[in-house]
Order: structure tokens, then C-alpha cells, then sequence
């Protein structure tokens, strides 16, 4: 469902988007800072350079796993690649409900973003 696809549908779609670009940028980074081309690093994970653009301009939601396989082929930890929750804008307080109704989410996901949104939530600011 995540591969390549947008979620501007989601009613969430804004903080959804936020996370994202937040992932994209920190991923950007990390890819500059171990010398490796956006060409190289989409090569190493298996999407096109312009998914890995698009990913690291926030515009592309890459499902967990392929995540993961960008963290892997910069040698990094799958948490460089998250953001602070400090660094994210206020996220709106019915987030929870949203994301609980999505019918659009697998049940993975859908508990996946769950947790996520509930420690950023409580995490001190």
C-alpha cells in the first residue's frame, strides 16, 4: 500500500507529511555525509534515483522496510534517520483518533504509528 504511494487522501495527511520530511532530510544528510550520491544510494536499496529524490524531498512515502534498507546502506541506525520529537512541528491532538479510523492502514502501520504518535506525544518538550 506505502510503496511509491502518497497519502494526501489520509485525513492525517499533514502530520503524516511532516514525519516524512523529516525522515527525508535526515536521510539526505546522512547520505552526504557518508559521500554516496543519491544514484548510489537508490542503486544499494533497489528504487530509482528519482524515488530516493522524491523520498528525501518528503514528496515520496517509502514503506518501513525500505526505511530501513536506506539506513542499512548508509551504515546507520534506523533511529538517525527519525526525527527529534522535539523537531517536529505540534502534530493536531485528534491525531490518535485519525489514525485509528484510517481504514487505509494496515494493522501493522496503523499500531506502528500509533505508538510513535503517543510517545511524541508524551515525550517532554
Amino acid at each position: 500500500m506505502w510503496k511509491g504511494a502518497s497519502v494526501t487522501a489520509s485525513p492525517w495527511a499533514a502530520d503524516l507529511s511532516r514525519l516524512y520530511s523529516a525522515i527525508g532530510q535526515n536521510a539526505r544528510s546522512a547520505r552526504e555525509q557518508v559521500g554516496l550520491s543519491q544514484d548510489q544510494l537508490a542503486s544499494l536499496v533497489g528504487i530509482s534515483r528519482t524515488s530516493m529524490a522524491q523520498f528525501e524531498a518528503g514528496h515520496q512515502h517509502l514503506p518501513l522496510e525500505t526505511i530501513y534498507q536506506v539506513a542499512q546502506a548508509l551504515s546507520a541506525d534506523i533511529y538517525a534517520l527519525l526525527p527529534s520529537l522535539r523537531d517536529l512541528a505540534p502534530m493536531s491532538p485528534d491525531i490518535l483518533g485519525k489514525v485509528a479510523r484510517d481504514a487505509s492502514l494496515e494493522p501493522g502501520e496503523r499500531e506502528a504509528l500509533l505508538t510513535f504518535f503517543r510517545r511524541y506525544m508524551t515525550a517532554p518538550k
